[in-house]
């Protein structure tokens, strides 16, 4: 997943660890929540030598295309799956940290741009991709329905106006 990042998608080093570091969170809720085998439990990202390594190596696939078809048929079936299809959707549509999914603001995301404004030390903006705008727009629908009102987009279950922590 390192080499697909680096060598095929062109990540600079601090974009690539931190859709790593997003995808080893990802494993470990899967470990928790439903008991699968967290792939990266011992995996680390590695010096800047291994990095640049990378770039010289052959592409690795560490996600096929069912285990993430099977993940997220198995989402369907939580609670809030709506919800949690969007934020896992998020983390590896966009390569943004858990930390950073939880503080979106509906305000932050502009449907009509497809982009979403992440807080950093700087507002960045980051394009989405159609499908995950229209995956954004139907959880926004639900939530309406719902009539949960929160400013976030993925707010907390005690209090609509608070975002959720992880």
């Amino acid at each position: 997943f390192k080499q697909f990042l680096i060598k095929d998608k062109g990540y600079g080093e601090s974009s690539a660890k931190r859709v790593f570091n997003s995808l080893r969170t990802f494993f470990k809720f899967l470990q928790d929540q439903f008991n699968i085998q967290n792939l990266m439990e011992n995996e680390d990202f590695g010096k800047k030598k291994d990095v640049v390594a990378l770039k010289a190596n052959k592409r690795e696939k560490m996600l096929e295309n069912e285990d993430l078809k099977l993940f997220f048929d198995k989402l369907k079936t939580t609670k809030d799956s709506i919800r949690n299809i969007s934020f896992f959707s998020i983390l590896l549509l966009t390569g943004i940290s858990p930390e950073e999914a939880t503080k979106i603001k509906w305000s932050d995301l502009d449907f009509n741009n497809k982009s979403i404004e992440i807080q950093r030390d700087e507002v960045t903006e980051l394009p989405i991709s159609d499908a995950l705008a229209n995956q954004l727009k139907t959880y926004y629908i639900v939530q309406k329905e719902k009539k949960v009102n929160s400013i976030y987009m993925f707010n907390a279950t005690s209090s609509e106006n608070e975002a959720i922590s992880i």
